[in-house]
């Protein structure tokens, strides 16, 4: 498993260093705007790093001790001490998830569903993909990725030459 989640790592470099390279691209050629093709590219690539985000949250919490571990699920070899410190770590583990997910009030049905510390994760994951694409934050967001700065500069000479001042 560590060896699929370093594959998924270099899956998710790879990804940002061709998109690093796209807006690299964009500044020396066409002053930080980019081409419908460049958007996209940039847009593919963003979903591709949603899926391996999910696909990585996943390995990580299936690494983790406990991470695949479920309330309705115990072993024969654990004593009711062990299994019951086992659902208090799964427990924790679910809400420290959802309040790293801004869901917290989602904890208490994935604890009581009886769902494990991936399968959260998974679903968190899928909720954030999804609003990444009704809020986008992406390539196009001219503010987050210097156009807005190029923009800013430009209007600025504009006005100040229309004002008779160089």
């Amino acid at each position: 498993m560590a060896h699929k989640l370093a594959e998924l790592r270099a899956k998710h470099k790879t990804f940002k260093d061709e998109a690093d390279g796209i807006f690299a691209a964009a500044e020396s050629q066409t002053d930080g705007e980019l081409t419908n093709v460049q958007e996209q590219r940039l847009a593919s690539i963003k979903g591709e790093i949603l899926k391996l985000d999910g696909e990585i949250d996943a390995e990580i919490a299936a690494l983790s001790p406990g991470g695949n571990q479920t309330a309705t699920a115990p072993t024969d070899t654990r004593t009711p001490a062990e299994a019951e410190a086992a659902e208090r770590k799964r427990s924790a583990d679910i809400m420290a998830a959802c309040a790293m997910a801004g869901k917290i009030d989602k904890a208490s049905g994935f604890i009581t569903s009886g769902k494990s510390l991936s399968e959260v994760v998974g679903v968190l994951q899928s909720e954030r993909a999804n609003d990444s694409d009704k809020n986008q934050t992406n390539a196009g967001n001219p503010t987050r990725h210097g156009k807005a700065e190029a923009s800013w500069d430009k209007a600025v000479a504009k006005h100040n030459q229309s004002n008779g001042f160089k």
